[in-house]
């Protein structure tokens, strides 16, 4: 977050610890100030928070930019540890910031 802030991007991170309940009120209030919104999750961007998000959002009549980014569908026979599978799927904070840069 703090290297958005420094290049000026505004940003408001929000913690959904639970897909049942979705929060739907927050993410519409977001929505209503937000150009841009991203879901990050640590597992395939299918069926999970992205998608529940992309639904509210587009139910609501989103105007703006969604993105996903999480581990693609297509999953690789890839094992080891949290820390090398962030690594490895560009889930570490620095890459989420330069992703989230290419889509702003």
């Amino acid at each position: 977050i703090e290297f958005l802030k420094k290049k000026g991007i505004s940003v408001t991170l929000i913690n959904m610890h639970t897909l049942k309940p979705l929060d739907i009120p927050l993410i519409k209030k977001y929505s209503q100030s937000c150009l841009n919104i991203f879901t990050i999750e640590e597992h395939t961007i299918v069926c999970g928070l992205g998608s529940a998000v992309a639904e509210v959002l587009c139910e609501s009549g989103y105007k703006g930019h969604f993105h996903r980014i999480g581990i693609p569908e297509k999953l690789l026979k890839v094992n080891g540890s949290a820390q090398y599978l962030r690594k490895r799927y560009g889930l570490e904070a620095q890459s989420i910031a330069n992703k989230i840069l290419k889509f702003i």
